[in-house]
């Protein structure tokens, strides 16, 4: 893991597994510029070694090396610890996830080099597609825990995605939604960003080895801001469909890129539900007042899929909201393609200025790449 700025990168290092003997690792932060040790430091656990513990590392641009670890005791019983580590252990804290589990979690470093861990949890002995309640956690670089707050998703924001009956039930869950990512915003408050994802797959008839056709679908993206106390401040749902039919899952045009600026998030995604007129034969999609919306000569033909730019402005609310589907169609970064391309919204790269992100061919081997750049 490096530090945020680049300067630094922590390795963890787990010695061998040794039955009933206590879990040892060492931690080494390393510079970045001569690659030469700024410390070191082995550190016996208290918890038994286990052959896959889940250990969750980050360092922080001081050199501070912060352990988030979960230790399964039983089906019905798990531990955390919060160690930050600079030379010496600083603190070794256990934290209290009220009967959660985390089934999805990120570690970022914030502007003044706190740890924030921010998690989608369920309650243990549930599977781990349900999303029930949400842990946001920030600790100082002296190992002392600033916030620990467990939240349930609450029937503001469930109102926005199920029915009412639905969101007033206090143990309602939301199911299948995948952590895409953590961003922090001007004031210190986070944004947590999920996205309902489900796939399928069946045996393609008579082949050997075996192989499958799979389909991939995208659903709606749900956003959480949490100012830096670990507080809600608001929630939003935007509710797409996209749904992908396809025998490489390595090759995908689902999902969406985002990128923070200004405080605004930015949201690229292809839109896939095109229809075919069959007696004009042309694609199309139909705006907000249902006209059919020839995608051929908005696009180009060569545009796979139509791609667009969501935008969800500081406060929670959409921006675009007059356009169809509440978003700008980005007709100039398909127009010139050579080639019949889509974006692939999992390889992007944000920037000062925007998002470069790659198209690629409909193919399994998608032979012909672009990059394209999207200014905001």
């Amino acid at each position: 893991s490096f530090s945020p700025d680049g300067s630094k990168i922590v390795v963890l290092t787990r010695k061998p597994f040794v039955k009933g003997g206590n879990e040892e690792i060492r931690l080494q932060v390393f510079s970045t510029s001569d690659f030469k040790s700024i410390w070191k430091k082995d550190i016996t656990l208290d918890n038994e070694s286990k052959r896959a513990p889940k250990n969750y590392l980050k360092v922080n641009n001081e050199g501070v090396a912060f352990l988030f670890k979960t230790i399964k005791i039983s089906g019905k019983e798990n531990h955390y610890q919060m160690i930050t580590v600079n030379k010496e252990v600083l603190n070794n804290e256990s934290l209290d996830l009220k009967n959660n589990y985390p089934t999805q979690l990120k570690l970022i470093i914030d502007k003044d080099d706190n740890l924030i861990i921010a998690a989608m949890l369920a309650n243990i002995g549930q599977l781990n597609r349900f999303w029930q309640n949400t842990q946001y956690t920030k600790v100082n670089s002296k190992g002392e825990v600033l916030s620990h707050n467990i939240d349930p998703l609450g029937s503001k924001l469930l109102l926005k995605i199920v029915s009412e009956k639905n969101a007033n039930k206090p143990e309602y869950k939301l199911q299948n939604y995948t952590l895409k990512g953590i961003e922090e915003k001007s004031d210190g408050s986070i944004l947590l960003i999920a996205e309902n994802q489900t796939n399928s797959k069946s045996l393609i008839p008579n082949t050997q080895p075996p192989k499958y056709n799979y389909s991939l679908n995208y659903g709606g993206i749900v956003i959480l801001s949490i100012d830096n106390e670990g507080k809600r401040n608001w929630n939003a749902f935007y509710d797409k469909k996209q749904s992908e039919k396809t025998k490489n899952t390595n090759v995908s045009y689902g999902s969406f890129a985002h990128s923070l600026k200004n405080d605004n998030l930015y949201m690229v995604w292809n839109y896939t539900a095109v229809e075919v007129n069959l007696i004009k034969n042309f694609r199309f999609w139909k705006d907000k007042n249902g006209s059919k919306i020839n995608l051929d000569n908005l696009f180009g033909e060569e545009a796979l899929y139509p791609s667009l730019l969501t935008v969800l402005n500081s406060d929670g609310g959409l921006a675009y909201q007059e356009k169809t589907f509440e978003s700008l169609a980005l007709k100039e970064i398909q127009e010139p393609n050579a080639y019949i391309m889509a974006i692939d919204p999992s390889i992007y790269l944000s920037t000062e200025k925007g998002i470069i992100i790659l198209s690629r061919m409909k193919s399994k081997a998608a032979k012909r790449y672009k990059f394209n750049t999207i200014t905001f």
